[in-house]
């Protein structure tokens, strides 16, 4: 029988490279980018709840759903195609777009 591998520690291959990457890894509260939105978007609510409704909103009306995001990277000269990549936090908040996950990340964050 096959050992239980918790939710929080599940690598995760949808990446650049084959970077191995932690699902945990993804969700990033203290990143500038996420902690700049935050702000912007729940300046003068003091209410928690309202706050928290106000960061749904924007993550579920300003990033554009998408089935898949597909992504290239180049790096010293190699390329890499990843069709199904997952984005971090602050890479979907410049970007507006994003897969469940990415949304998911990005609201939990």
């Amino acid at each position: 029988m096959a050992a239980l591998i918790h939710i929080n520690d599940q690598p995760i291959d949808s990446t650049f490279f084959d970077e191995g990457k932690w699902l945990t890894d993804f969700v990033t509260p203290n990143s500038l980018e996420v902690q700049a939105l935050h702000k912007e978007i729940t300046e003068g609510i003091t209410d928690l709840q309202e706050r928290m409704l106000a960061c749904w909103d924007w993550v579920a009306n300003e990033v554009r759903y998408v089935r898949f995001v597909k992504g290239r990277l180049t790096v010293a000269g190699k390329t890499d195609v990843q069709k199904d990549y997952w984005q971090n936090p602050g890479q979907v908040i410049r970007t507006r777009v994003g897969n469940c996950a990415n949304k998911s990340f990005l609201l939990c964050s």
